[in-house]
């Protein structure tokens, strides 16, 4: 919803993004002529009177409008000049300030109005291309949007809302033939956003402020014609696909919620990260990853004066098939957190003594295989469907990659499984195959959690003997090895011991 508001809105208020300029001769009428009929292609209605005047169109009393699944968008872009420049591009120009406002009205939940003012210095938009075909390259050394408050079932709370970025550039480009082909760049050199909200009651309030440097992202799509994004599964299926990526350098945030005694703190810094996105008919995948994260906690529920903690990487990575399909498609999921260092403060609670090597732990793991699925869970319509049908098959699952590092232990597993669903006679989908496990220091991690307290002697002993059941000591001190298999007949074997 947001994607299609912002498309068409943005290519007229900001210029916008895209792919190289194609340079071409066109007018400043064709120009203005061809932005509204990209907003038209998305569901917008674009107005204002426009007046020719040498090589100058002004178009004065501009609005923007748009109806949504739950709710509208509105905006007044006052006056709009479009000046030819005597090289085959148009100069188009807006005022300083206009005024834009989001409602969200759903059939459950309250109504949200949202009224923004948007402000721009030294903004610069040159449109090249031919008429529908438009290419915009874009400057500013400032770009404000303030929203000092909203509404909430009619009710006003103070919000202010204050995002500024500066020295943005970027080009973007809208092909006029459907599909619609967009493609996108833009940078900028600095992003933050202050939050501050109060309860309407007065019992409480929250602010949050970010800081990020060295900001660009990318993104081509298509788009079909008489597109509907509140139907996501239907444009999939029609042809939309998406394929974008932001980047961003060092960032800071900071955090403080209070209501009476109850309080919270949060602030922290990271070098900098990626998120990528895609999306089509066949795969719907998300990316994202982080480096050098520094957190502090502070509260009322927090039994230290201060929590910190430090994560060096992390990473997290989901593909799912898109659609309904008849054919089994790729899945897949990572989650990895590298270098996970607690604060002293937080080891000084359970091993004042130092028992425990305090290294920093990691857990990765990374899972893919082969599923599909049996409805559309796109489909708005699902929301309202109940059925007791699982909405999924899988048909093959791999463990890539199992790590749990910790305290001086090391869990570690890689693994593989096949699963017939049409044999469901043990109540659930057949699954067989195996899985290699692989245990390092897990005995001496128990004796040092024994000598601290932490664990009762008859529950390590308890442990160990578990352990016997399902290991055999590796080629290393304290190492222990597992290989646990499902076999086609449904028997379960540890180190081909059956134990089912």
């Amino acid at each position: 919803m947001k994607y299609r508001t912002f498309i068409s809105a943005a290519a007229l208020a900001t210029g916008m993004l895209g792919a190289a300029p194609v340079m071409a001769d066109i007018t400043a009428r064709q120009a203005w002529d061809s932005i509204r009929d990209i907003g038209q292609s998305y569901g917008q209605v674009i107005t204002g009177t426009a007046t020719q005047a040498g090589d100058t169109l002004t178009v004065s009393g501009t609005q923007i409008t748009m109806d949504m699944a739950e709710g509208r968008m509105e905006g007044d872009l006052g006056t709009i000049t479009l000046t030819e420049q005597g090289d085959g591009t148009v100069l188009l120009q807006l005022a300083e300030e206009h005024e834009m406002t989001m409602t969200v009205d759903p059939a459950e939940g309250e109504t949200m109005v949202m009224p923004l003012t948007i402000r721009q210095t030294d903004l610069k938009t040159v449109i090249t291309g031919n008429p529908g075909d438009l290419d915009f390259d874009l400057s500013a050394r400032e770009l404000f949007v303030l929203m000092p408050e909203m509404t909430v079932d009619g009710e006003p709370v103070q919000t202010g809302l204050n995002l500024n970025v500066t020295r943005l550039a970027g080009q973007y480009r809208v092909d006029g033939v459907a599909p619609r082909r967009i493609g996108a760049d833009l940078s900028a050199a600095q992003a933050s956003l202050a939050l501050d909200i109060l309860d309407p009651e007065g019992n409480g309030n929250a602010r949050l402020s970010v800081s990020a440097e060295d900001l660009a992202s990318r993104s081509t799509s298509t788009v079909p014609e008489d597109s509907d994004m509140a139907d996501m599964n239907a444009m999939l299926k029609a042809g939309f696909t998406t394929d974008s990526e932001l980047s961003y350098g060092p960032v800071s945030f900071d955090f403080d919620f209070a209501d009476g005694a109850d309080t919270m703190q949060a602030e922290g810094t990271t070098q900098g990260g990626r998120f990528a996105v895609t999306m089509n008919a066949d795969t719907l995948s998300y990316a994202a990853t982080q480096t050098g994260l520094d957190l502090a906690l502070r509260g009322s529920d927090i039994p230290l004066p201060e929590v910190t903690a430090r994560i060096a990487e992390s990473a997290f990575r989901l593909k799912i098939p898109a659609t309904k399909s008849d054919e089994m498609r790729e899945f897949g999921l990572l989650a990895s957190y590298k270098g996970v260092e607690p604060g002293e403060m937080v080891w000084s609670m359970f091993d004042p003594q130092g028992v425990l090597p305090h290294d920093p732990a990691n857990l990765v793991l990374d899972l893919s295989g082969l599923g599909r699925w049996l409805v559309d869970f796109l489909d708005p319509a699902m929301a309202t469907r109940m059925t007791d049908a699982p909405p999924a098959e899988i048909a093959a699952l791999d463990l890539n990659a199992l790590e749990l590092s910790v305290a001086g232990a090391s869990l570690t597993g890689q693994g593989s499984f096949t699963i017939d669903n049409t044999d469901t006679s043990g109540g659930m989908p057949k699954p067989a195959g195996k899985v290699k496990l692989r245990l390092s220091g897990g005995n001496t991690l128990m004796d040092r959690l024994v000598e601290l307290g932490l664990l009762p002697q008859e529950q390590a002993q308890g442990a160990r003997m578990m352990l016997g059941m399902f290991a055999r000591p590796g080629d290393a001190e304290d190492t222990l090895v597992s290989e646990i298999e499902v076999t086609e007949e449904g028997q379960v074997l540890a180190n081909g011991q059956r134990l089912r």
